[in-house]
């Protein structure tokens, strides 16, 4: 293999049925394998490595995919990767949360361990139920996550005549039990926030910009002064930058304005910076909110959690459901209704009363 046997971090290898060797990336033993190229140590597979540690959702089709016997699970995915509706058609989130699922789920193997992996075998014996029994097995939150992934890339299948028609269609999935999803904070929370993480700090920064913006921390991150112009915000949001292409735009909040301006370290090109002075790497600001939130005593807050204080916040204050989606870039109003779930109804309620003139 070049330099001996060795190989570098996170890397491994395993031989296929026809005697090949198979390299992968896989950081832990919960992650899915990230197939790399045959020939460890050269510039292809170097380049995939790196790639892969950095978390890079754009990663090269899997080597060798071509070689693969016809009609394999495995060519099909990688055929889907290097399509339009893959590259052109998803986010980059998406991209990223899509192939952990699909890589998931073509290395799995048989009961045991034993079995041929899944992405080795014919791609026409997948039928509904056949699938249906893969399903059940899984809790319901991962069973409708699986089949989030599944279905898209079995239209794809379909589309390219490689199935007959969409196994993922017509399962019947275990209802998910009923959450409140991620926690929205409150109104106490942001001052005991506040109270740890005075304004001037970057903490107090970050925190401000979501409340403000309802950003999520993946263009929070990248929110700087090339966003905002006369009094104004606007950010082309990220995740939907390949799908809606929805541009969000309103006045900046002064108390947001009131904020960048007392924060004694700000970045040039990007509002948020490290310690170093430089911009946050996406899961770098998500682990550092992680940490003031713990250091404010607020265990049960996160970043995701401020996009829905605003909503909750504008909707208390009566704006109407498509108002706080020109603000936020939801393309689906029942989204915000399912934020609404923590505004309070007292407030909303004293408002709807407001609104009876007197002697009416």
């Amino acid at each position: 293999m070049g330099r001996g046997l060795k190989l570098p971090p996170y890397c491994d290898h395993y031989v296929d049925r026809h005697g090949k060797p198979r390299y992968y990336f896989r950081r832990t033993k919960q992650s899915p394998r990230i197939a790399l190229p045959e020939a460890p140590w050269s510039p292809e597979f170097m380049a995939a490595h790196a790639a892969a540690l950095k978390g890079h959702v754009a990663l090269p089709p899997v080597i060798g995919a071509e070689r693969s016997p016809g009609g394999t699970l495995n060519a099909a995915i990688v055929a889907y990767y290097g399509s339009s509706h893959f590259t052109e058609g998803l986010g980059a989130t998406t991209q990223k949360n899509r192939r952990y699922a699909l890589d998931a789920f073509r290395c799995e193997r048989g009961e045991g361990g034993n079995g041929v992996a899944r992405g080795e075998r014919q791609l026409a014996q997948l039928d509904r139920a056949h699938l249906g029994k893969i399903v059940g097995k899984l809790k319901a939150g991962k069973q409708h996550a699986m089949i989030k992934a599944l279905k898209p890339f079995f239209d794809f299948c379909v589309g390219q005549m490689l199935m007959k028609d969409n196994p993922a269609i017509g399962l019947t999935l275990a209802k998910k039990p009923k959450t409140q999803g991620h926690y929205s904070w409150t109104e106490r929370d942001i001052e005991r926030f506040s109270r740890r993480h005075p304004v001037g700090t970057t903490a107090h920064l970050a925190m401000a910009i979501m409340l403000y913006t309802g950003l999520r921390i993946s263009d929070a991150r990248l929110f700087g002064p090339e966003h905002v112009y006369d009094g104004m915000v606007r950010v082309r949001p990220k995740k939907t930058s390949r799908t809606t292409g929805n541009v969000v735009e309103f006045r900046l909040h002064p108390d947001l304005q009131r904020v960048l301006r007392a924060t004694k370290v700000i970045g040039v090109k990007t509002y948020i910076v490290s310690e170093r002075r430089k911009p946050f790497a996406e899961g770098g600001l998500s682990n550092k909110m992680r940490d003031w939130c713990d250091e404010a005593g607020l265990p049960e807050c996160s970043a995701h959690g401020l996009r829905k204080a605003i909503v909750r916040r504008m909707l208390e204050a009566g704006a109407t459901e498509y108002q706080v989606a020109a603000v936020t870039g939801h393309a689906d109003l029942d989204e915000i209704r399912t934020y609404a779930r923590g505004i309070s109804n007292a407030r909303l309620g004293t408002a709807a009363i407001d609104l009876i003139q007197v002697g009416k």
